[in-house]
């Protein structure tokens, strides 16, 4: 606790004007998460959702997909209702620090390009507007989640590989590293030994890094001070094979973004003390943290506990980290929940083996859910972190069907209806349901940067039939605990592609008192049932039970052994209750 006391005095130095921080800090937290699993989760880019404030509008282009567009925390703000109108419970917010404002011909909206931790980007507001966003959310009894970034910054700085004091595009190296005969001083290769220097003599030592000073597009030295310094980086170039895990951990992502050297104990402290203070300063209720498989176990152990201990020592309870390990297999991504690093993960390996595999390309039989799922529950700690949620990261995957950095589910979905049996197995899974923003208004794009449409061109129209759905859905999950915290049991998988059965996906959801039973038919066409050679699915519902289905409002009664024969048509979709 003492450690955490200390961080919090050390926040203050940081760089966020006085004026502005008057009044912000000293505000008590709020606390209004009982359990992460009751949330729906709002993702948005704030760049590309509302534009409430047009005094801060400056070099935009909404011609083109990788410009500013002009969305700003006031937008968020206005509309707030709209989001809770839909069943919004959390929104978590594009990372707020200051970008570099272009590179290469590309803007950095999106926020992951960051120069200056301590300030805000202001092409979405002062750091005043932030907290009254935060402060609005609150007031409405929702959260606020901020996305950060700890791997990398912009392109700040190159390597002077021919030590002639200016970035080269090309040289001509005659060293002893023959292969070295073309080299991009602003992103070269990945080197293990780190990039070297070479001139017309050979090999002529560690390549100098030299920071950029072109304050017109805020390319200059990185802030905290911490950062500004050339051990504060692993200095090895680009990433040539992602399969390489050294070149992983401590490569610099294509396009110049600067891996940082998280194993620093300064660059530790500096990314501790940074989203400590804007955490404390804002009143974030948990952080959504990029490119965690980028960065060692050995940071998270650091960084998630101090966090942790920091938002207790402040009294904010339930702060919650869950991390983008970009991979589908479960192992991979599980081993970052131990060990007292993250809370949770975006939850990859259900958006591949789940969402795309069973419900999307009905590539794989509905069989594929249960190994999933069974395998999942041996792969996560079943207790949680000290200081950290009440929920165990076993019980806590944050799951989604799209975001920013994969195609949209509609860009290659067979149907609407396809989207509409993946959102309502989303929001009847275990775990935290989290919505992109567009889905609800039906957007299609594909690959990044067609996938982050401006949401004003659907005129937030809360009678598109998605909007309707998504809200529908919501309040299922609100009325029905068993959706938000309760076991999942399954009643009837298949590995049959024909049949009677084929496409059939069914379990309960069960708290003490109370059973939920989801059932779909995957299918695209046809019509599918839960029997097989004449045995109906055991419901663990006494016989003669009238159960309800809340999605038609039809009823159904099992026989006297508990079981029921249900017939779906293609991509049904089923909530049955006993009836009252």
């Amino acid at each position: 606790m003492a450690r955490a006391i200390t961080i919090a005095l050390l926040l203050l130095p940081l760089g966020v004007g006085c004026r502005e921080l008057k009044g912000l800090g000293d505000k008590p937290a709020q606390n209004l998460v009982s359990d992460w699993r009751d949330e729906v989760v709002y993702q948005l880019l704030v760049d590309r959702f509302a534009n409430g404030d047009k005094t801060n509008d400056y070099n935009l282009d909404p011609s083109n997909m990788n410009s500013y567009h002009g969305g700003d925390w006031q937008g968020v703000i206005d509309k707030l209702e709209y989001l809770q109108a839909l069943g919004v419970t959390t929104i978590w917010i594009s990372p707020v620090v200051k970008n570099v404002e272009s590179d290469a011909g590309i803007s950095g909206y999106h926020g992951y390009w960051a120069q200056d931790f301590t300030e805000v980007n202001p092409h979405f507001g002062n750091v005043g507007k932030l907290r009254e966003l935060s402060d609005k959310v609150h007031a409405r009894g929702m959260k606020i989640v901020l996305d950060i970034v700890t791997n990398h910054v912009g392109q700040l700085f190159y390597y002077d590989v021919n030590k002639n004091g200016q970035p080269d595009i090309q040289i001509e190296g005659s060293g002893t590293e023959s292969d070295i005969t073309r080299v991009t001083e602003y992103d070269p290769d990945y080197k293990p030994a780190g990039i070297r220097s070479f001139t017309s003599l050979g090999d002529a030592g560690p390549a100098p890094i030299v920071f950029f000073d072109e304050p017109q597009i805020n390319r200059v030295k990185p802030m905290p001070a911490a950062l500004a310094v050339p051990e504060a980086y692993n200095r090895r170039g680009r990433v040539t094979d992602w399969n390489i895990d050294e070149q992983v951990l401590y490569g610099d992502f294509p396009g110049g973004l600067k891996d940082l050297n998280t194993m620093n104990p300064a660059v530790q402290q500096a990314m501790i003390e940074v989203y400590t203070h804007w955490a404390e300063l804002i009143d974030f209720d948990g952080l959504r943290i990029d490119t965690v498989k980028h960065v060692e176990h050995e940071f998270w152990r650091v960084f998630c506990q101090a966090v942790r201990d920091h938002a207790i020592a402040r009294g904010k309870k339930e702060f919650v980290m869950f991390g983008e390990i970009f991979d589908g297999n479960d192992e991979k991504v599980s081993a970052y929940t131990h060990d007292g690093e993250l809370d949770a993960v975006v939850n990859f390996p259900a958006k591949y083996q789940v969402f795309e595999d069973v419900i999307k390309k009905n590539t794989e039989p509905t069989k594929k859910v249960q190994t999933y799922w069974e395998l999942r529950a041996k792969n996560y700690p079943a207790f949680p972190h000290e200081n950290g949620p009440s929920v165990s990261p076993a019980n806590l995957p944050f799951n989604f069907l799209d975001n920013h950095d994969v195609p949209r589910f509609l860009s290659d979905a067979p149907s609407q209806a396809a989207l509409e049996q993946a959102l309502f197995m989303l929001m009847a899974m275990p775990g935290v349901p989290v919505i992109y923003y567009g889905t609800e208004q039906g957007y299609k794009g594909e690959n990044d940067p067609s996938n982050r449409e401006d949401l004003w061109l659907s005129h937030y129209d809360q009678a598109h039939p998605l909007y309707v759905w998504i809200k529908r859905l919501a309040g299922f999950r609100k009325d029905l605990e068993p959706l938000r915290r309760g076991a999942m049991v399954f009643k009837w998988v298949t590995e049959r592609r024909t049949g009677e059965d084929a496409g059939i996906l069914a379990f309960a959801r069960t708290t003490q008192g109370q059973e939920v039973l989801v059932v779909m038919n995957t299918l695209d066409a046809g019509t599918s049932s839960t029997s097989f050679e004449g045995a109906g699915m055991p419901t663990g519902f006494p016989g003669k039970t009238t159960l309800k289905d809340l999605v038609t409002g039809q009823t159904y009664t099992t026989d006297d052994n508990g079981a029921v024969k249900l017939s779906l048509k293609a991509r049904q979709n089923m909530l049955l209750v006993v009836a009252p």
